[in-house]
Order: C-alpha cells, then structure tokens, then sequence
C-alpha cells in the first residue's frame, strides 16, 4: 500500500509467451520478453502492489524445450517477488493448449483441479488464481475460462453482502456487446444485450481480457438504470500479423483503492515494441499474390476453351486421362500437384503455398 493510502492495481490482457517465434512475426520471442521486462520497470515506478494478468499468460506448451521453459519461470518468479507475491491471474483457454508442458500450469500449483502430472513442494502458487480478492471492502471476482461454459449467464458472478464495489475480470468473448465485436476476430461470438445485462447486474467495473483489439471503456446500460463500466484492454503482443488485428500500444487499467473502499480508475500508456519485430505476410495473402491463377495468369488466359473440348474430341491413347490432357497443354508436375490439391481439399490454401514453393505436401 502507497504512502497516501491507496492501494494500486495493475491490469493487463494476454502476453502469450512462447517458446519460438510465430511464423509470421520475425523477433516475436524476444518482443515478449522485452515487452515483459517493460512491465516490471513500470510495476516498480508505480508503486503496483496487484498485478492481474487476464489471462493467456502463456501461448501453449514448450514441448521439450526444458531450457525456454525454465527461463520464461524464473522471469514470473522474479516478478512475482518484484509485487512481494501479488502476482495474480485469470485462467484463459490457452492454458489447454499442450497443456502437460505450458509454463503456466506449472506457475498455477498447487490448483483445485488444474493439476500438474508431477506435485509440487511449494505450498503457495507463483501465479495466484483466486476465485475472489478482497481488498479492504471491494471485491475482486476471478471469473475463470471454463471451456464447458457456453453461456454468458453461466459467468455471473456473486457480489458478497459487505462489498461496496465489485469488479469482475473475465476471458471470455461473451460479456462484451457484440457492436464492440463487429472488428475483432470474435466478431461472431455474440451474447444478447440482456443477457449481458443480466450476468453483469452487481457489477460496478468489468475488465475483459481475451480480445487482442483494444477497445477502451465503454458503459453497459442495464435495464435497472444503472451501468456497468466495461474495460477491454487489449492484449499485451500481436499474435496475429494482419493489419486488421495489429495494434501498437495499449492503455492498462490503473485501479486505486482507497482505506474507505473508494475506487479510481485511471490508465497507463503501454507500448508494445512493434519496432522490435517484423510481420511477414501470412501464407495465405502471398497466395494471392502470387497465385491469381494455378500457372499465375490472368484467369481469362489459363486455357482456350475451344482448345480442350477440340483435344477432348479425340481418342487417341494419350488423352484418355486428365493427367496426359495436362502434359500434352504443357502443365508442369508442380501444375498438376497444385490442380490435385484443390480437388482434393479446396480450402486448403497453406497447402497450395507449399507445393508453389517446392514443399513437401502435407
């Protein structure tokens, strides 16, 4: 707690740290980590006594690589003695993914029901993740992802009798009003207004993680007359490298809580290090580019038509199949791996680039 009494909570969306770079960003790897020892350094010169993470802390799992692992750990235990062990955080979907070797159910342990194949000595956790915190009379509800939830309704949270203010964190698409999803890749997971409403109903201050694009805050006008005050952050990197997605700062909620429970809100600016990496584009534009047709001419002057129904026409042995057809018009063994493909799984672009660039066919 600061001199002044108030105690300072910091918030921020998904890191999703990884133990490689992604395909399509150059330096990712690095960028978080550099992202993360920026965090640090503003935790100390804002005197942060919470930190919140909103969950995603980590990408996936390591597989094998025991050294990317050990070191991303040794980085939250450092910051969690930087916060003397206030470090907490939502639970996200990402958690799941390769889960036996993911960073973050290690830094979770001991947990009620997200266990490690192997225990743990420790008795605390090096990420906590509470149901609830309460921090003189506001309480702080951790509403969880919990995959076998499918309904917005499904997490609302309890307001306790002795709470004077009540923020509720989640990481779930489903609270926010699907006009502020229309230009995120959540765009069609939406959630009736009433519903939210009504899963927001003792709420005084949500904050939302899940959504990588910032949108600010924003009200949430309930049917009784009051208003929830919605924060949705944005995440802490660009795992995505289109443009639509890729955002070069964000404004971390900043939350003060005073000795008689007064709560202020205030923001700090947050730049991501986007100079620090570079965004390729992803295989599916090149395709585009390169690739208007299957031989890359106009499509109007792929073929004659005159031409295949004339060759067509005829019986000769060597255009009794598509695969002689292709060769007597001069198609290249790479043409017809390209026409194969598409036959057989016509949605399959990254496959189509693959066989362009002279890959192996997955």
């Amino acid at each position: 707690m600061t001199e002044n009494y108030w105690t300072n909570l910091l918030f921020a969306g998904d890191l999703h740290k990884r133990h490689k770079d992604i395909s399509t960003i150059e330096g990712y790897v690095k960028c978080t980590h550099a992202v993360q020892a920026q965090l640090e350094r503003v935790i100390q010169d804002r005197h942060v006594d919470y930190f919140i993470s909103l969950g995603d802390w980590y990408d996936k799992g390591y597989a094998a690589d025991i050294s990317a692992a050990l070191s991303d750990c040794d980085a939250d235990i450092q910051m969690s003695k930087v916060l003397n062990g206030n470090f907490y955080g939502l639970i996200g979907n990402h958690i799941r993914l390769s889960m036996d070797s993911n960073p973050e159910l290690h830094l979770i342990q001991p947990h009620a029901y997200l266990r490690s194949r192997q225990p743990v000595t420790r008795k605390d956790q090096i990420i906590h993740t509470p149901g609830m915190l309460r921090i003189n009379d506001v309480q702080i509800s951790f509403q969880h992802y919990d995959m076998g939830l499918s309904s917005v309704a499904d997490y609302k949270p309890k307001r306790e009798s002795w709470a004077k203010y009540h923020i509720a964190l989640f990481h779930t698409p489903l609270v926010v009003p699907g006009y502020k999803l229309i230009d995120t890749q959540y765009g069609y997971n939406i959630s009736s207004n009433n519903d939210i409403a009504y899963t927001l109903e003792n709420v005084d201050l949500a904050i939302c993680g899940d959504i990588h694009k910032p949108l600010g805050q924003f009200d949430i006008n309930k049917p009784n007359g009051t208003k929830t005050v919605m924060i949705v952050p944005g995440s802490l990197t660009n795992t995505d490298a289109g443009d639509a997605n890729r955002h070069a700062s964000i404004s971390m909620p900043f939350i003060q809580i005073g000795l008689n429970s007064e709560v202020k809100i205030q923001y700090i600016p947050f730049d991501l290090l986007t100079n620090t990496v570079t965004f390729k584009k992803k295989n599916i534009e090149q395709a585009q580019d390169k690739m208007k047709t299957l031989r890359g001419k106009s499509l109007e002057n792929l073929y004659n038509p005159e031409d295949v129904v004339a060759a067509l026409s005829h019986r000769e042995d060597t255009l009794l199949s598509l695969n002689a057809f292709m060769e007597s018009k001069g198609y290249t063994q790479t043409d017809k791996q390209l026409i194969l493909s598409v036959m057989q799984n016509p949605e399959d672009i990254l496959n189509l680039v693959k066989i362009w660039q002279g890959e192996k066919i997955v």
